[in-house]
């Protein structure tokens, strides 16, 4: 992105502005697919942790067996 802001810096006038603008606007869609499938996986690996642990008997454990 940083290149791309610096190159449009040069160009300037209308076309370095929209320049800047496709660079922002590519990196915040680029950054919002990024965190939704990152959230996703987060989301399927707690499920999965959930369903394939074990769960823990209360009363075998306040026995101390």
């Amino acid at each position: 992105m940083g290149g791309a802001l610096e190159v449009a810096s040069r160009i300037g006038g209308v076309l370095g502005a929209q320049l800047g603008h496709l660079a922002r606007t590519a990196f915040a869609s680029g950054m919002d697919l990024g965190l939704t499938t990152a959230a996703c996986v987060a989301a399927a690996g707690c499920l999965i942790a959930l369903i394939a642990l074990p769960s823990r008997d209360d009363q075998a454990s306040r026995n101390g067996s």
